[in-house]
């Protein structure tokens, strides 16, 4: 129904229209207008006041250098397709996925587990205040999305070599970037259809709940043959399902405006 083209007037009809008693109430359609504003998606024809809007731009500015700086899982890197990639490495990884790539595993960790276990004492002593040196934390700050990106492609590999295909790699992550600016919260994330579960507070105290799949592409939810009825809202890097009959948030377009 929010595709940029109707308005919040058409909207409100069309929920009264459709949804009958279910449909929100004022204050909802007050709340979600809230939340919209405050994620600088909305669009209106009343002329923007400066100030205001110079005041969020220092404030988003602001808040965007410091999730950057503190926290790794804010950092955001350019959204792709690593499916040709993935493809193109398929020949060297798959052995890997073998008794021959188990038995360099455990050649690789029963010497580890033994080594740990000769120097406990000596790991383990003094650990939390050696952990968080100033050194140690840099160090672990550099160190892990490069730990989480070898992570990730474990992933991305461990289903390709198993016959799926990987389009979203990134989208997830995005998503979790964003999701406070336009009001989700993310309860839970699973591997089965659907993708996530969030929901988004649409008064004090009274929440919604979403069915989230995350596709590259929104057309892909087609292609993966799953429910329309398992699903509630689509969030993918770009919406190209003309006829969609779910919700979709286009990720390329809601980082143009946050960021």
């Amino acid at each position: 129904m929010m595709n940029g083209r109707r308005t919040v007037e058409d909207l409100w009809q069309e929920a009264c229209s459709s949804l009958g008693d279910d449909a929100p109430t004022q204050d909802e359609m007050i709340q979600l207008l809230s939340q919209l504003y405050q994620a600088d998606v909305l669009q209106c024809d009343v002329p923007p006041d400066a100030a205001e809007l110079l005041k969020r731009h220092d404030t988003q500015t602001r808040r965007k250098w410091q999730s950057n700086i503190l926290s790794v899982f804010s950092w955001r890197f350019p959204l792709l397709d690593p499916e040709r990639f993935l493809q193109f490495m398929l020949p060297v990884v798959r052995p890997l996925f073998s008794w021959f790539g188990a038995l360099i595993w455990l050649a690789i960790l029963i010497p580890a587990l033994v080594i740990f276990g000769t120097h406990w004492t000596d790991l383990t002593r003094g650990i939390l205040d050696r952990v968080f040196l100033a050194d140690n934390i840099l160090l672990l700050w550099l160190v892990f999305p490069v730990i989480k990106a070898c992570h990730e492609f474990g992933h991305a590999f461990t289903a390709r070599v198993f016959g799926g295909e990987v389009h979203e790699m990134g989208v997830m992550l995005l998503f979790g970037m964003v999701c406070r600016q336009l009001g989700f919260v993310i309860e839970a994330v699973q591997a089965g259809f659907p993708d996530c579960e969030a929901k988004i507070e649409i008064e004090p105290g009274r929440w919604q709940h979403f069915r989230i799949e995350f596709e590259y592409e929104s057309r892909n939810f087609l292609r993966h043959m799953h429910d329309v009825n398992g699903c509630d809202l689509i969030v993918c890097w770009k919406h190209n399902w003309l006829d969609c009959p779910l919700e979709v948030v286009e990720l390329r377009k809601v980082v143009g405006l946050i960021g």
